[in-house]
């Protein structure tokens, strides 16, 4: 991205972070399939605070006047966004029993004791953070490099292609 923009550009970008999600009244089923699917995520090379990670990687690509915000992903009764935590167990299902994570009966059992209370109109329901960043391609571009940063952490696998540059994955991972 920072490649593609003129200098004195902006480079912005909406970057989930799934480490959290919580509904009221609290629900055990739900909890549970949170705790699955941080643990499939995972182990298929996502990095579920990807979000809170990005100004850092902004800055380590170079750009300036990196800023972030991160707003709530809340919605409303009646929206498929309310149970996509549970919607992708659902479409992760069989590699999540050949983890050993849960049995096919325990995931079903447990989308049938979450769902009905997510789609409760009573029911609150948060299904993570958003970070939007953005920052300024200054007009003499040089990326910072990593060893030359104080603020440097080392990147999570996750973060690496397999090229072994930063960015994306080549591919989600699953399968």
């Amino acid at each position: 991205m920072v490649r593609l923009a003129k200098p004195g550009g902006a480079v912005a970008v909406a970057e989930p972070d799934t480490q959290h999600a919580l509904c009221y009244p609290p629900n055990p089923a739900f909890d549970r399939i949170c705790r699955i699917f941080a643990a499939a995520f995972s182990r298929n090379g996502a990095d579920l605070a990807i979000g809170r990670r990005v100004p850092e990687l902004f800055r380590q690509a170079g750009l300036a006047d990196v800023e972030v915000e991160s707003r709530t992903q809340m919605y409303p009764p009646g929206n498929s966004r309310r149970t996509v935590r549970l919607d992708l167990v659902r479409a992760m299902g069989p590699q999540i029993v050949r983890m050993g994570l849960a049995s096919g009966q325990e995931l079903d059992e447990l989308d049938a004791a979450a769902r009905p209370h997510l789609e409760d109109p009573l029911t609150v329901v948060m299904t993570g953070l958003l970070f939007l960043v953005w920052g300024r391609k200054p007009p003499e571009f040089a990326p910072v490099r990593e060893e030359d940063d104080p603020q440097h952490h080392p990147r999570p696998r996750s973060l690496l292609r397999s090229d072994g540059q930063a960015g994306a994955p080549d591919s989600a991972g699953f399968g």
